[in-house]
């Protein structure tokens, strides 16, 4: 017997969750296109046609010290030396993207540092915290309430990235300086144009020094299905494939074996993910030079 609670044949909480990417990711380019672009420009862009091997520590942290350093210096130089901004009185950088930094530079594996929520959790941050602020600077009691409009900035902030799936920790930061900080909270609108520029900068410093020996961005948009394959999916959870119980593992399929590891490009696995294919990977080259006997299963 159905649950008299469900909403055509789903949960209360299906029916009222929501996922922006059902709406978006039919309409994002998929990552295959990267296959078809030179090596040199494919690697910088973060794919590989292998699976990434285990990377020594000492070489996560001299890479992830020169990209930070690298990436603020970049940026500090852009609006040091560009005179729109300057003459406008813009700080050289904003303070979040100390934060930021440590994210795309240190934690690269992480959700949080990938391109979508590196660049548009910062814009639709400050986007925000400017908003907010400019609706409390009509009022003549500004000095009073600046604590109540930095922290609705913030807590907004964090709204609007979880409804867009873009949370970038360091934006909450942007959008509660674009309320609480003088300097910053005396660019208004210019904030937006300067964090555009600013991620973009960033982002690109990333994809540069983070591939020289390991690799960025995991993905661009999702980890999950975009473009074609997204399209297909919708199609299926509405017709009939999903009703005779068939599922499409077309492009899902993760191989193993003695020559390397072959993963969907839209996979990201964690460090025991990874150590777990690699031991696999060995126990099937030495049973290919002879070091087993018997195969083994689980």
């Amino acid at each position: 017997m159905k649950n008299p609670h469900n909403i055509n044949g789903l949960s209360p909480a299906e029916a009222w969750n929501f996922d922006i990417d059902v709406y978006i990711s039919p309409f994002i380019p998929s990552p295959k296109i990267l296959r078809r672009l030179p090596t040199c420009i494919s690697r910088f862009l973060g794919h590989r046609n292998e699976a990434r091997e285990g990377e020594l520590d000492i070489v996560v942290w001299t890479w992830a010290f020169v990209g930070a350093f690298a990436g603020v210096a970049v940026v500090e130089a852009v609006f040091l030396h560009w005179s729109y901004f300057a003459e406008k009185g813009c700080p050289m950088i904003v303070g979040s993207y100390g934060a930021a930094a440590i994210l795309l530079y240190s934690a690269v594996d992480s959700p949080l540092a990938q391109p979508r929520n590196a660049f548009f959790g910062q814009v639709l941050s400050a986007a925000t915290g400017v908003t907010i602020t400019k609706l409390f600077l009509l009022s003549d009691r500004f000095d009073s309430l600046v604590w109540l409009a930095g922290a609705l900035a913030c807590a907004s902030s964090s709204l609007v990235m979880s409804i867009t799936k873009t949370i970038h920790p360091p934006a909450g930061a942007t959008a509660l300086l674009a309320a609480v900080d003088p300097g910053v909270r005396g660019m208004g609108w210019d904030l937006i144009p300067v964090v555009i520029i600013s991620s973009a900068l960033m982002i690109a410093v990333a994809c540069l020094v983070d591939n020289l020996q390991r690799s960025y961005p995991r993905y661009w948009w999702t980890p999950g299905p975009v473009g074609k394959e997204a399209r297909s999916k919708d199609r299926k959870a509405d017709g009939k494939d999903v009703e005779k119980g068939k599922v499409d593992t077309a492009g899902m399929e993760v191989v193993v074996g003695a020559e390397g590891i072959v993963l969907p490009e839209f996979l990201v696995l964690g460090e025991v993910e990874k150590e777990v294919l690699m031991q696999i990977k060995s126990r099937i080259a030495n049973f290919s030079d002879g070091g087993e006997s018997e195969s083994s299963s689980l």
